[in-house]
């Protein structure tokens, strides 16, 4: 067996011997070693009394160590002759001691991958004292995503700020004993709350199967990361809202990157190259180039990044090494670090790369005078600890850029702006109740942070909530446990697409509220249009799974009152229920069409085979398009789904759920393209009288006369054929 992993293990170790060998290929001795002790001190003698050149051993398995970037940059390091490669056979890592294994070398490069001993690599660096590249050791910090966050924080570098859930690999129970709460929209572990949407990654740095959820309010589910499998990289499930209980994991909240993220690769603590490339977690296609790589684009650090990466790469004692960047509004921050990596198909990486392992090598060994190093890129306090370091720095690139006196003399492309609405959607419904049932007042109470304060209803059990009032005003005698009023139909057209777009999911545990006790009351008699708002509520709530993004209650206050405390309390609010305008599937198609339209026309470029027109232009306009892209949108259900659906064509992504896309790419304003002042509202709502007094009486009746801002009286409702798009109630 030994044998013929010897036999089977040759042709690497030529591989790498004639590639770097100043001789003829090298062959392994009878105990499986390139060199034995005695052969090694023959093989560097050099005529003349030349210097023996530096021995650089290469321990990893055969696949990282003949891989083509590994090949080209070992090339490059041995041309000058002052250092010969001492590659370690697989064979001989895998299955002969220690002591067995190449010896002497001067340096060494070791790095884990799958399958390499780690344990071995250490016991061999005790026993022989190489200098290290990489600390080998410290690899095993890399293995444990939870120690990797930690060292981070020690040395200040930013890292999303990520709970942890340990749990027995036998009882799967938490070792800590900590409190683990899951809400609908929210996590729980010990007192710390992550909300959706958030990424669930399993501390086990070697497990890729990263998992995101996405929040009821864009429709829930969960997208799937894994590593590469031919042209995917993720997959979402819109049947799955709840956390995996069978390992451990920590959870993060999720950071908006406009689809893009960044791997940074430095050569020692003063190089760092980077590169950017489409997130996994916008439709989990990998963009692969005419030799079947993974498409990439450079990307320039800034000096806070610069000052990341020189952190990294000394907190870690890993020289070479990659790690990936998140940016965002915010800041940029790092997320995970991978140890020994190259850059891929890049000979200027190879060249740079190559010079500075050389002289490193050199340096460390004694060949060479001291490497210049830098205490620190950038001032650090200024860079990444004071909050003004980004407007300073924004200031200062702003003023250098303004002092270009080309600037205006040509004309320069700045930025593309589009303003778009809404696609298609179905008719909008809403359900307003005046109301001083104390039912309502407590859920207000319960829910809104103060008397004076609008509380918004959208997750799933805040609805329940709502669907369960109701069920207890009307009573047993009204379909008791609402087995009528789940088949009843809401007085609406468009009741069908009221239900939500993914499946039914399982009992989910209830969102933790503020702890208000409710009031022990019997119940309060209704008068007909309090009874009819109810059933109306129920009917449209009790129609398929809670998402949030089409249907929501609002509860306003609109009158208070003194307490017996001298407390200021609500006693009258206005309950609203909105539900309906669904963007269609033709609204949908019509967002995705403009996108590719868009992509077509205004960035024009030719096809290569024929010549004419392609959508190619935004590529070729700017390469590194998906950090420059932006998308805003309100806050309404429609206007989110109709913005990832005209990313989806603009970036030519692929079909399927847009929730991702949605949750990735697009970011919500409630006040985007409606702030106006408040002086403004008076003269709206005339206008707005004056259109309903136009719609729902005959024209002989309609009188037009001029009123001051806001004096307008609102118009009889009882008989108005609009009722089922608004229908408003008052109790009493």
């Amino acid at each position: 067996s030994s044998h013929f992993g010897t036999e089977r293990s040759i042709p690497a170790q030529r591989k790498l011997a004639a590639a770097f060998g100043r001789g003829p290929p090298l062959a392994p001795t009878s105990s499986g070693m390139l060199f034995a002790p005695a052969e090694r001190q023959a093989s560097c003698d050099r005529p003349g009394g030349a210097p023996v050149p530096v021995t650089l051993g290469i321990c990893a398995m055969e696949k990282k160590a003949t891989s083509k970037p590994m090949l080209s940059i070992l090339k490059l390091l041995t041309r000058f002759g002052d250092i010969e490669i001492v590659p370690f056979p697989e064979e001989v890592i895998l299955n002969s001691p220690v002591e067995e294994w190449p010896h002497p070398v001067d340096v060494l490069v070791s790095f884990f991958s799958d399958g390499f001993p780690l344990d071995k690599a250490e016991a061999y660096c005790a026993l022989r004292q190489p200098h290290l590249v990489n600390d080998v050791t410290a690899q095993r910090i890399l293995l444990d995503r939870a120690r990797v966050y930690s060292l981070l924080e020690e040395n200040g570098i930013p890292h999303p700020d990520a709970v942890f859930a340990e749990r027995d690999p036998e009882t799967k129970a938490l070792v800590n004993g900590e409190n683990f709460e899951e809400g609908d929209d929210f996590l729980i572990i010990g007192d710390k709350k992550v909300a959706k949407p958030f990424v669930e990654k399993p501390l086990d740095a070697e497990d890729h199967n990263i998992c995101i959820y996405y929040p009821s309010s864009a429709g829930g589910g969960v997208k799937r990361l894994f590593r590469k499998v031919g042209d995917r990289s993720s997959y979402f499930d819109p049947g799955v809202r709840n956390v995996r209980t069978d390992g451990s994991y920590l959870y993060e909240p999720f950071m908006k990157t406009q689809g893009t993220d960044i791997k940074v690769y430095t050569v020692g603590a003063e190089y760092a190259h980077a590169e950017a490339r489409k997130s996994p977690v916008i439709d989990g296609v990998v963009n692969r180039n005419e030799d079947g790589k993974e498409v990439r684009y450079p990307v320039v650090l800034t000096p806070k990044e610069k000052e990341m990466a020189r952190r990294v790469c000394l907190a870690f004692g890993q020289w070479v090494c990659g790690f990936d960047l998140l940016r965002t509004t915010n800041g940029s921050y790092v997320i995970d670090v991978n140890g020994w990596s190259f850059v891929k198909g890049i000979p200027k990486y190879y060249e740079d790369a190559a010079n500075l392992l050389r002289a490193h090598v050199l340096n460390i060994t004694g060949r060479a005078t001291r490497m210049r190093t830098v205490e620190s890129l950038v001032a650090m306090p200024s860079v990444l600890t004071e909050e003004d370091g980004d407007d300073k720095w924004d200031a200062e690139e702003e003023a250098a850029s303004c002092a270009r006196s080309d600037r205006w003399e040509h004309e320069e492309l700045l930025a593309v702006l589009a303003v778009m609405r809404h696609g298609d959607r179905t008719p909008k419904n809403k359900v307003k109740l005046v109301t001083s049932l104390k039912e309502f007042l407590h859920l207000h109470k319960k829910w809104a942070s103060g008397p004076r304060k609008e509380v918004k209803l959208k997750a799933p059990t805040q609805l329940q909530e709502v669907l369960d009032l109701t069920y207890s005003l009307l009573g047993p005698d009204d379909t008791p446990n609402g087995s009528a009023s789940a088949k009843a139909t809401p007085p609406s057209s468009d009741e069908a697409l009221i239900v939500a777009e993914v499946p039914e999911a399982p009992a989910e545990p209830e969102v933790a509220a503020p702890e208000v006790a409710a009031p022990e009351v019997e119940r309060s008699p209704l008068d007909d249009r309090t009874m009819e708002a109810c059933k109306h509520i129920r009917v449209v709530l009790a129609g398929g799974h809670f998402d949030g993004i089409y249907r929501k209650v609002q509860v306003k206050p609109v009158s208070w009152a003194q307490n017996e405390a001298g407390e200021e309390e609500v006693s009258e609010v206005m309950v609203v229920l909105k539900y309906g305008g669904i963007l269609t599937p033709v609204g949908e198609k019509q967002a995705e069409e403009l996108g590719h339209i868009f992509r077509g026309e205004m960035y024009p470029g030719e096809d290569a085979a024929t010549g004419g027109p392609s959508a190619t232009g935004l590529l070729r306009l700017h390469a590194t398009q998906r950090h420059d892209f932006k998308v805003y949108s309100s806050d309404e259900g429609r206007v989110q789904m109709s913005a990832a659906a005209f990313a989806r064509g603009l970036l030519d992504l692929e079909g399927g759920s847009l929730t991702p896309i949605c949750v990735a790419l697009v970011e919500t304003d409630s006040q985007m393209l409606d702030d106006l002042p408040s002086a403004a509202l008076p003269f709206i709502e005339e206008e707005k009288q004056k259109l309903y007094a136009r719609i729902t009486q005959p024209p002989d009746e309609v009188v037009e006369h001029e009123e001051s801002p806001g004096s307008a009286a609102t118009p009889a409702s009882a008989s108005s054929p609009l009722k089922r798009r608004d229908s408003s109630y008052k109790d009493g």
